[in-house]
């Protein structure tokens, strides 16, 4: 595991810095993840901007839309299937999910990630 930062390094050396995440919010990244399916990080990000203009990006909000606008503003694949994983996400996020609870792991996605936007 001490290998790893030198390993990052010469990642970075060898193929340029990583392009910074556009949100280190826990539930953001969580909504980004479950409002697209299948494209690209660009269209991944619009849509979330479009939930956002759309709906709003409150839990509260997600679950008061209608399912049609839901269905508008995701992208990729199986629209339906999105706006209900949206309204999930929403459902445990009032539940106390870990991405609300805990904000010191919001810089940290992955486990978070890992456990509840599957």
């Amino acid at each position: 595991m001490r290998e790893l930062p030198a390993l990052l390094d010469r990642l970075e050396e060898a193929s340029g810095p990583t392009d910074p995440v556009p949100s280190a919010d826990g539930w953001e990244l969580v909504l980004a993840e479950n409002v697209a399916y299948l494209v690209d990080d660009q269209r991944r990000w619009q849509a979330l901007a479009d939930l956002r203009r759309a709906v709003g990006l409150d839990p509260e909000q997600i679950l008061a839309a209608p399912s049609a606008m839901l269905v508008r503003v995701v992208a990729g694949a199986r629209p339906a299937e999105r706006a209900e994983r949206l309204r999930r996400c929403a459902e445990l996020a009032i539940a106390g999910a870990p991405w609300r609870a805990y904000p010191e792991r919001r810089a940290s996605p992955g486990p978070v990630l890992a456990g509840f936007a599957s």
